[in-house]
């Protein structure tokens, strides 16, 4: 399946160390190695050393219990590993001790509240603590103190667990107004953590705030049209990006280019300048420069998805082009390396015979 390297406002090449920030470098796209397995609902973690895990997902025939490596040094894959069981659309956790925790996801609509721990040191995964009730779909984060909350999902969509690596045990509590499947975990600046939007029998506007101290939800302003699979990124200046959507399950309704801020200090959103791009279940990412990359995501109608990719800058308030994928697709992951480039991670491809491609933007 595509991985996609890129390099933006960094200078360096490989996997060396960047230079300062570039804010208007335009980066452009070349191929470079390749997955193993096409994968999509996988997911993908950097790790301590500045590896990165992927594990489970689905290859568009079959549900993955298989995992495998990047090395940004070599830019090569290598398998490791294997999950206890497939698992697709799981959350997956980078704990303090360097080990990673994913957990649960289903296997073709059988949900599991099952864990799996993944130890690098060995590269090899062994079973965890099992959750309280079965998910998919759902959202985890570390929190400071260590501990991973994991929230919503589908078939558990209100409520919410703690697990704690002291323990090696999850634990109920409080739980949230609505539920927010399809959505995203933003930790903001103050500490708190935006939900904000997503699915819970229908799709909706409700926006929360949850303080990790004392493990609550409080309900904050609403967005201003309901919609999931939106990118949602915290910015440097406390606030936190919510770029692109879609406002229902059907195609008939969808708001692709919406661009909202939320703002923690009044609890509100308000709509900023639309991205060029309609798109919906892209990605967003903070760059090292404070901007932000969204790139990629469904698209209405033909072609169904987009290679664009598009810089938000906070400053402004506003989104300018840049250079594109080589293939466009959806339901990727994106995360930021430790050498200061991008890692674009699988997802679903317009072409089958494309699945496997990977390329690097720089």
């Amino acid at each position: 399946m595509l991985a996609l390297t890129l390099n933006l406002g960094c200078s360096s090449g490989g996997g060396g160390t960047p230079s300062s920030p570039l804010p208007n470098v335009v980066g452009t796209c070349s191929a470079s190695g390749s997955l193993a397995q096409s994968r999509y609902g996988h997911t993908a973690t950097v790790l301590s050393n500045g590896k990165v895990l992927v594990a489970g997902g689905y290859s568009g025939t079959t549900y993955l219990n298989s995992a495998e490596l990047y090395d940004p040094a070599t830019g090569t894959w290598v398998a490791t590993g294997a999950l206890s069981q497939p698992r697709y659309q799981a959350s997956v956790s980078l704990l303090p001790n360097g080990k990673v925790l994913v957990a649960g996801g289903h296997n073709n609509s059988v949900y599991t509240a099952t864990t799996d721990l993944y130890d690098p040191a060995t590269g090899t995964f062994s079973p965890g603590p099992a959750m309280p009730a079965p998910r998919a779909y759902h959202l985890a984060q570390t929190q400071a103190d260590g501990k991973v909350r994991v929230i919503s999902g589908s078939g558990n969509g209100r409520n919410a667990e703690v697990f704690d690596p002291a323990t090696n045990a999850f634990a109920a509590v409080g739980a949230m107004s609505r539920g927010h499947q399809n959505t995203t975990l933003t930790r903001l600046v103050n500490g708190k953590v935006l939900l904000a939007g997503g699915y819970d029998g229908s799709v909706h506007t409700v926006a929360e705030l949850s303080n990790p101290a004392t493990q609550t939800f409080t309900t904050v302003g609403s967005l201003s049209v309901a919609h999931q699979g939106a990118a949602f990124v915290a910015l440097p200046n406390g606030k936190a990006l919510v770029a692109g959507d879609e406002a229902s399950s059907g195609d008939g309704d969808v708001t692709f280019t919406l661009a909202e801020s939320f703002d923690p200090a009044t609890g509100a959103f308000t709509t900023v300048a639309p991205m060029a791009t309609g798109r919906s279940f892209g990605s967003g990412v903070l760059l090292p420069s404070g901007k932000v990359l969204v790139g990629g995501g469904g698209t209405k109608g033909t072609p169904g998805y987009t290679a664009t990719c598009e810089i938000f800058d906070p400053a402004t308030a506003t989104s300018s082009a840049t250079g594109s994928l080589l293939i466009a697709r959806g339901y990727h992951k994106t995360l930021l390396l430790q050498n200061g480039h991008v890692l674009i991670v699988g997802g679903s491809t317009l072409v089958d015979t494309d699945a496997a491609k990977t390329e690097s933007f720089q």
